[in-house]
């Protein structure tokens, strides 16, 4: 759960500026507290941050604890943005000859569920497809968005 609370948010972090904000907390809001953070707009690396997410946001980053939050402790950890594939088939498996042939509309669409996982999972929360048959891409695309399979952001090549 950690590992994929992660991935979905640290993209956010590059968006958020960076600033330290005095908003108060409530209940619900978790805490990332982390060894150390890669700010991608200075190049430089931040020390013992706490990243603030809301509502599955990242409302800030800053330093200090704050009360009545769920605090994720990861101090050995560097948290970086979340990394982006520019050419991705990701309903294709990266078998090649003739079995190919024999792979249906259908499993091209699971392939790509199984394939969108491993991709966040390995740190990747944006690709770009350049290829996809019966717009199995479109579908995946989608069914992340609308939260059924866990991916990362999905952009179809423009036609």
């Amino acid at each position: 759960m950690k590992k994929h609370l992660l991935l979905f948010l640290l993209p956010l972090l590059a968006m958020c500026g960076l600033a330290q904000d005095s908003k108060p907390t409530s209940p619900g809001v978790t805490i990332i507290h982390a060894g150390h953070l890669l700010d991608v707009k200075t190049g430089r690396t931040l020390n013992n941050v706490w990243v603030v997410i809301e509502d599955g946001k990242i409302q800030r980053v800053g330093a200090g604890a704050e009360q009545g939050a769920n605090i994720i402790e990861l101090p050995n950890a560097t948290l970086l943005p979340g990394l982006i594939d520019a050419h991705t088939h990701i309903t294709y498996d990266p078998t090649f000859g003739y079995q190919e042939l024999g792979i249906s509309v259908p499993k091209e669409a699971l392939i790509g569920a199984k394939n969108a996982r491993i991709t966040l999972e390995a740190g990747f929360t944006t690709v770009r497809n350049v290829g996809a048959r019966a717009y199995t891409d479109v579908a995946l695309r989608d069914a992340i968005n609308e939260g059924m399979l866990p991916g990362p952001e999905h952009h179809r090549r423009p036609l």
